[in-house]
């Protein structure tokens, strides 16, 4: 499991057309480095995580990070972080989004950013 350090809310993005906050989070785990996780407004209440990305990927995409540590980092992350992915680890995503909602200014930034 992915014990949560900090977390904070840092926009807005559009995800597959979904307006979703972008929340950097660190975890405890020193090695893994942060990483952000988007996180959207369900329709009747709640959210949920609608993809994770580390923070060397997000500066790829970017087309800020170019070189060949970029894509070791990236595959870093994916081996460590495979449960970032949740797929169908729903447990494992639920106990995520749970602690991350538990951090008071995400809670406050999501709700005021996404809407009650």
């Amino acid at each position: 499991m992915i014990e949560i350090q900090a977390a904070h809310v840092r926009g807005i993005q559009q995800i597959n057309g979904r307006p979703c906050a972008e929340v950097e989070v660190v975890p405890f785990e020193s090695n893994t480095g942060s990483f952000t996780v988007y996180v959207a407004k369900v329709p009747h209440g709640g959210y949920e995580i609608v993809d994770a990305r580390s923070q060397q990927t997000a500066v790829a995409d970017s087309g800020a990070f170019d070189n060949n540590m970029g894509q070791v980092l990236s595959a870093s992350f994916g081996e460590e972080m495979a449960n970032i992915d949740f797929g169908s680890e729903w447990q494992a995503k639920s106990y995520f989004l749970d602690s991350l909602l538990g951090c008071q200014e995400v809670c406050e930034a999501l709700a005021e950013q996404l809407g009650q």
